[in-house]
Parts: C-alpha cells; sequence; structure tokens
C-alpha cells in the first residue's frame, strides 16, 4: 500500500468511438464498456498497489503555509485543519517546529482552512483556491486569545505568483472556458491565450477529426510537439499529433497550458504542456443548458461561389446540450455528467473543370489536341462522360459548379464519479464517448469528384 495523506488514489478510464460515418454499433458499443470496465479495475488496483512516487500526475494541488504569531514570530505544532467547501471532506495536519505546514494531493476546488493553537484565537480562511499541479501558499496570521474564540477571513486566497517552480503557465478557470467565445464550443482555440502559441496553418481535415481540434504551434514548434492530459491520462493521437478526446468547456474546470519549465514528469513536450481536469460533483446540485445557432441568413455570400444567378447555400448550425452534477451521499459519493450535441448543415460549392460538349464529341483543338473521329471513341468513356455535368458557369467554356449541402451530426457524452473513501483516499472513474455522421457528397454525385466542402 502507498503512503497515506501523499498520494490519493485515482483510476481513470477513458474511451473514445470516433466511428468513420458513424458506424458505430451495439456490438462496438457492448465492447468499449467492457474494455472501460477492465481498465477501471486495473487501474484501481495499480492504485492501490503502487508506490506514492509512482503517482504523480496531474490531478491534485498543493496547499501550504506559514503559522505566525502577532510578532511575527513562527508558531509551531498548530493544529490545522483543511475543508472541502464542496465536497464536504477534511483532513487535519500541523505545522512544524518552523511553523511550515504542506497538504499535497488536495482535489482542486475552494477549501476553508482553520488553525488553532493554545492560548491564541482560532483562525479560519475560507475561499481559499487549489488548483490541479499548483501550490497556493498561505502566511496564517494567530491573534492573542481563548482558543474558543475565532477570527474569519473571507476572500480569494488565489496564488497571484508561481514561487515555486520556474515553469510559464496559463491557467484558464471554468469560468472564462464557458464565457470566452469559441466557434462550436471547441477549447483548443483558447490555448492561443498562452505566450508563444500561433494557430498552425492548417488543421487537420474533418473526417480524421470530427471533434474539430485545432492545431496550435508553442514556441517555433508544430502542433505535434504538443503533449495533452485529461485527468492525467494521456490525451495525444500518436498519429494525426492531436488530442483523442476533445472535451466540451462545460465539463471542464480548468486548462493549464505550460509552454517552458514543465516538471521532468511532464515529458514528451518539445511545444506546449495542455493539461485538462474535468469537473466533479459536490454536496450541491448544480447544472446549465446552452444553445448556439448560426445559419445563412446573417452571413454574406460567397462572392466565388454563391454569386447571381446561382443563389445563397443554407446554412444551419445548432450547438446544444448541458450539465448536472451532485452528490449520490452526501460527503462521500458524487457525480458530474455533461452532453454536446451538433447538428450542422453546411452548404458550399466546388469549381471543376469539365468538358463541353464539342470536346465531348471528340474536337480537342480548343485545347491543343486532335479531332477523334466520333467511331474512335470508347463507348465506355462516353458512358462516364455521360455522368459529369455540362459546364454551368456564364462566361467560361470548361467551369462547372457544383453545390450541394454537407450533414454533420455527432453527440458527445462525458460522465465522472468520485467516491472520497477516507481523508487520505479518493477515487474518480471518468467516462467519454463520441459519436458523429458526415455526409460530404461530391460534385459530381455518383461521378465522384471534389466535395462539396474543403472542411469535411
Amino acid at each position: 500500500m502507498y503512503s497515506s495523506g501523499l498520494a490519493p488514489a485515482s483510476a481513470i478510464t477513458q474511451a473514445r468511438s470516433l466511428g468513420r460515418n458513424g458506424q458505430h454499433d451495439y456490438a462496438e458499443v457492448v465492447h468499449d464498456l467492457r474494455h472501460s470496465l477492465l481498465a477501471f479495475m486495473i487501474a484501481t488496483l495499480i492504485t492501490f498497489c503502487a508506490p506514492a512516487g509512482l503517482l504523480a500526475q496531474a490531478t491534485s494541488g498543493t496547499l501550504s503555509g506559514v503559522v505566525v504569531d502577532p510578532s511575527g514570530a513562527v508558531v509551531p505544532n498548530a493544529t490545522v485543519t483543511i475543508r472541502d467547501m464542496e465536497r464536504g471532506s477534511s483532513v487535519t495536519t500541523t505545522s512544524n517546529a518552523q511553523g511550515f505546514f504542506i497538504r499535497t494531493q488536495l482535489a482542486n476546488g475552494r477549501y476553508e482552512v482553520k488553525v488553532s493553537s493554545p492560548g491564541f484565537k482560532t483562525t479560519t480562511q475560507s475561499n481559499v483556491a487549489v488548483d490541479v499541479d499548483r501550490a497556493t501558499n498561505l502566511q496564517v496570521a494567530l491573534q492573542t486569545g481563548e482558543v474558543a474564540q475565532s477570527v474569519e477571513v473571507v476572500g480569494n486566497e488565489a496564488p497571484i505568483l508561481t514561487t515555486d517552480r520556474a515553469e510559464i503557465s496559463t491557467t484558464i478557470p471554468s469560468t472564462q472556458l464557458t464565457t470566452l467565445p469559441t466557434l462550436g464550443q471547441n477549447v483548443t482555440q483558447l490555448e492561443l491565450l498562452a505566450p508563444g502559441t500561433v494557430r498552425n496553418t492548417y488543421d487537420i481535415a474533418g473526417a480524421e477529426n470530427p471533434q474539430g481540434g485545432q492545431a496550435n504551434n508553442t514556441n517555433g514548434l508544430l502542433f505535434g510537439f504538443t503533449n495533452r492530459q485529461i485527468d492525467g491520462a494521456d490525451d495525444m493521437d500518436a498519429v494525426l499529433g492531436i488530442q483523442v478526446v476533445n472535451p466540451p468547456p462545460d465539463s471542464l474546470d480548468q486548462m493549464k497550458v505550460t509552454t517552458s519549465n514543465y516538471d521532468a514528469e511532464f515529458g514528451r513536450s518539445g511545444g506546449s504542456f495542455v493539461e485538462y481536469t474535468t469537473k466533479s460533483g459536490g454536496n450541491q446540485f448544480h447544472g446549465d443548458l446552452f444553445e448556439f445557432l448560426r445559419n445563412n441568413y446573417f452571413d454574406a455570400r460567397n462572392p466565388y461561389t454563391e454569386a447571381p444567378p446561382f443563389k445563397q447555400q443554407p446554412l444551419r448550425f445548432n450547438l446544444f446540450g448541458g450539465s448536472i452534477g451532485g452528490r449520490i451521499i452526501r460527503d462521500k459519493l458524487f457525480f458530474f455528467g455533461t452532453y454536446q450535441g451538433q447538428r450542422e448543415r453546411l452548404g458550399g460549392g466546388f469549381q471543376e473543370f469539365v468538358p463541353n460538349a464539342t470536346e465531348r464529341g471528340g474536337d480537342l483543338t480548343a485545347i491543343g489536341g486532335p479531332v477523334i473521329p466520333s467511331g474512335a471513341i470508347s463507348p465506355v468513356a462516353t458512358k462516364l462522360l455521360a455522368l459529369i455535368p455540362l459546364p454551368n458557369v456564364p462566361g467560361s467554356t470548361n467551369t462547372f459548379l457544383g453545390t450541394g449541402s454537407v450533414a454533420f451530426d455527432s453527440n458527445q457524452y462525458d460522465a465522472r464519479v468520485d467516491w472520497n473513501l477516507n481523508p487520505n483516499n479518493r477515487l474518480f472513474f471518468r467516462y467519454d464517448l463520441f459519436k458523429d455522421t458526415i455526409n460530404s457528397p461530391a460534385i459530381f454525385g455518383v461521378a465522384g469528384g471534389p466535395s462539396i466542402s474543403s472542411l469535411y
């Protein structure tokens, strides 16, 4: 067993369903669930049997401080009680001979810190913020008096400066993740808030990247040098160099982007290291609903594919969903879940060179070719040419403009369960499922050709 109080148990499983054209049947779902359950059991076994040093993942934070008296002298052997204000659990420690106390492996959230010592009033600091992979440092000044007397300090004690490490990082809290505008609720776009991060000149195509993860370069290195973790688990596609799970912002408690001097435990990062921390439930029930809408009535026409006499192509974009979280057993067992659905109908067009009627008859002189006798034209070629439409762009002899609509539907489910076994041990289980269907027609219909939209 590992040393209690240093490393809480964390069991993380994640599954991904990214089938081409939505091909994901019942047997595959059962297969995914079986593998998820097996992974959860293995992770739980490893958690309880592994030493504390092997459990250092970006899943928790640290709270430390110094206890002093009114003169500034340190107060040893003071009792420090740290209580999770959302989940109700608490841990107790004492200050050492130098008045210093520390508690590692705390779940991210808001805490109440109560300090007591004989001959001093009990001092309580509320709303102390603890973030993942970050240390929050306090200085607790006790006032002389009876222990029964108390002093309460209420305020946001989030760390302003990071003094325990030399990293350069940007932490985006939950409020900013959900209120900052992004196209399609895409949190990878918010990586651009980190200094030295710019968008790549291209993104991975939608057929291989239906979650729309944005390719961002950091400090001059391509997006493939970025490393991502979600709740301490690897979140990288080794082939495409993008994330496996692109979590919706409503499911995240924070996102941290470290661009330089990250700890040695976070290897494989030549560019940046991105940490996603998902939300957990608390004793209070809470949730939200949302919908975002776009359509062509408020969009300008494309001057190349929608100029008269061609009509403007339709656009219907609906992004909707919600979240809910709360307790199953007060102070012990909690849940949090999100759903996000997308329904998109994206009209578009593509121009392509096609042979006109004269050229189909065998006269290729306009393009520097010979005149082919009608009897020498292959019947197979004649039937293939019949599938390709004639030019339709006014003023052009060989340009065909194909228009149509791309249909994209997706459903994303994210669920998390937290279990506080005791003050020194906690477990959490997370499951992610993404399913999508893409129908991107070709400009020549059954004859193929380029896709209507370059996005899919």
